[in-house]
């Protein structure tokens, strides 16, 4: 509650419900970190945390919108698989990326992806990092 500043107040029957949402989908949580999978990465509580997957699903993404039938995609055929790509490769760890943005419920994805694919530009061009905004 206090770690992203939730307007419930303790004893409250909202408090008592949200909690309960937290503690299910932080079962989740450390049911999928104990996993052996070899993931690369690891779970943890988010701002969304105390929410069902409806109220996620209705609040935080976007809606789907589905293609018409005739649309086909066409997919260049591969040139086969490159025999010197790496194993891994993370860009944070090159130092290429900036601190996360939060764009809470405006529905602006496309304004935040656009602006990070500007910042990963620069960083290619200049080599250093540089924050961007996205009003």
């Amino acid at each position: 509650v206090q770690s992203f500043g939730r307007p419930y107040a303790p004893g409250s029957a909202e408090f008592e419900d949200r909690f309960r949402v937290f503690a299910a989908n932080e079962a989740t949580v450390q049911q999928l970190n104990a996993l052996d999978d070899g993931a690369s990465y690891s779970l943890d509580a988010s701002p969304f945390a105390d929410m069902t997957v409806h109220e996620f699903k209705q609040k935080v993404l976007m809606p789907t919108r589905h293609a018409p039938n005739h649309t086909k995609v066409h997919r260049p055929e591969s040139p086969g698989a490159p025999s010197a790509l790496p194993t891994a490769w993370d860009w944070s760890a090159k130092g290429a990326t900036t601190s996360v943005k939060d764009q809470g419920y405006l529905g602006s994805c496309w304004a935040f992806s656009a602006v990070g694919v500007l910042e990963g530009q620069l960083f290619l061009e200049r080599g250093t990092t540089q924050s961007l905004s996205v009003e």
